[in-house]
């Protein structure tokens, strides 16, 4: 008979595995926040290098797509 204590099991195994993939999640944003933290850093050495806009999209065309 499905008892209300077998509801309760499968409702927590259900719960630990969205816990499990939301620590992937948030593992996943936290490296993307590094990530992000390193492009920005990468565009900010990029803005000293070519003060002028227009020179830097010159060099490199795929600076209009950031």
């Amino acid at each position: 008979s499905y008892t209300q204590w077998d509801h309760k099991i499968t409702y927590l195994s259900r719960l630990s595995k969205r816990s499990i993939q939301f620590r992937k999640l948030s593992k996943r944003s936290i490296q993307l926040q590094k990530l992000s933290k390193r492009s920005i850093r990468f565009l900010e050495a990029l803005k000293e290098e070519y003060p002028d806009a227009k020179a830097l999209k010159a060099e490199y065309p795929v600076a209009e797509a950031l």
